[in-house]
């Protein structure tokens, strides 16, 4: 029987989101690799707390059946998702529910609330099971949570108490850092997405993850929580046929207008996202971890980026802890952006910033 101590990790691991997935994987992976045996606490995300919808029987059956026969490309990403929490993921007991996860929830030596946005009150609205208030008497870390926002309006004094509750507390932007000092008045660390703490190199071997090395192609990677950028994608598409002449992957569909310009793996799985980010010979992301793993590939990329003066700022506060803020593509300017295949001067900066987020992650739970 093992003596690790049990870590329970607590994020939002199970978003159809290749950045969702990849990082609950990448803190479980390194807490067990500091010496604990670390679990992600299987709390659904969304529930009811945070305005989710039961889909009704009949839906229910739909999926299941379309999952079953694999019969569209997104009923088969939903099984690839599906398949990576199998074989990747350790859960707890499934807790479909805040109630439920109050009345009994898990028990572990040592709690930690994730990271990704799991304190950006849009997504988390009244519920505070994040912030760990569900437990008690038992140590708790937070290790790079995002607020997705810089400022919060709303039940501070709630959220302080919460903050306050910590034994260790850490963030993945400046904005948030800037956000709990002044709730707590305590210098909070920045420190990596937990994406960033598995080496390329560790992601291919962990995943399996194949170097095809022949074709060029552009890797367009959007989302759209922040802000939709769709509307240029015809003009970005245009300019990179004309001046590259490459094809263009992505995993989401995209305006009809942009129909014969790209080529989409709807079907895409979190292992999938690895391989299109590792062959890339250029990425152009509107998203996080497009960004994250465009420098941990070191793939020569732009960020795309609403304005400069966005609340949420988690692309360009990463570009900037980076010292690559050249590297963002503002929407205005897609029409008119040059191509930057110049080395990416980052090695040192990610080793460094690395090194630091693994030893605060070490030292928190071994203190």
């Amino acid at each position: 029987m093992s003596n690790k101590k049990k870590v329970g990790i607590l994020t939002m691991h199970k978003v159809q989101n290749f950045g969702s997935a990849l990082q609950a994987f990448g803190l479980q992976y390194v807490v067990d690799k500091l010496g604990f045996d670390a679990y992600i606490v299987d709390y659904k995300f969304p529930n009811i707390a945070h305005g989710a919808s039961d889909p009704g029987i009949i839906q229910r059956i739909k999926t299941t059946v379309g999952k079953l026969f694999d019969l569209t490309p997104g009923c088969v990403a939903l099984n690839k998702f599906d398949l990576f929490y199998k074989n990747y993921f350790k859960l707890s007991r499934s807790y479909s529910s805040k109630e439920q996860i109050y009345s009994n929830p898990p028990i572990y030596d040592i709690y930690m609330t994730g990271s990704d946005q799991v304190w950006n009150p849009k997504f988390i609205k009244e519920d505070m099971t994040f912030y760990l208030d569900f437990i008690e008497g038992v140590k708790k870390i937070a290790y790079a949570p995002s607020f997705g926002v810089s400022e919060i309006s709303e039940r501070c004094e709630e959220i302080e108490k919460f903050l306050r509750a910590y034994d260790h507390l850490s963030v993945r932007e400046k904005s948030g850092a800037e956000l709990i000092e002044r709730m707590i008045s305590k210098g909070i660390p920045i420190v990596l997405d937990p994406t960033l703490l598995v080496s390329a190199e560790e992601w291919n071997k962990l995943m399996n993850v194949e170097n095809y090395g022949k074709e060029k192609y552009v890797f367009l990677y959007l989302q759209k929580y922040s802000f939709d950028p769709s509307c240029m994608m015809e003009t970005l598409l245009r300019k990179i046929q004309r001046e590259l002449g490459w094809k263009v992957y992505t995993t989401c569909k995209l305006p009809a207008s942009c129909d014969g310009l790209y080529v989409c793996f709807e079907d895409a799985g979190p292992i999938d996202f690895l391989r299109l980010v590792r062959n890339a010979s250029y990425i152009i992301t509107a998203s996080f971890h497009g960004t994250a793993f465009a420098v941990n590939y070191n793939i020569p990329f732009n960020s795309i980026i609403l304005s400069k003066n966005v609340s949420d700022d988690r692309q360009l506060a990463f570009l900037r802890l980076m010292n690559i803020e050249d590297r963002c593509l503002l929407m205005d300017n897609i029409d008119s952006f040059e191509f930057d295949f110049s080395a990416l001067d980052i090695e040192n900066r990610l080793n460094s910033l690395r090194e630091f987020s693994i030893e605060y992650l070490n030292q928190s739970l071994h203190s």
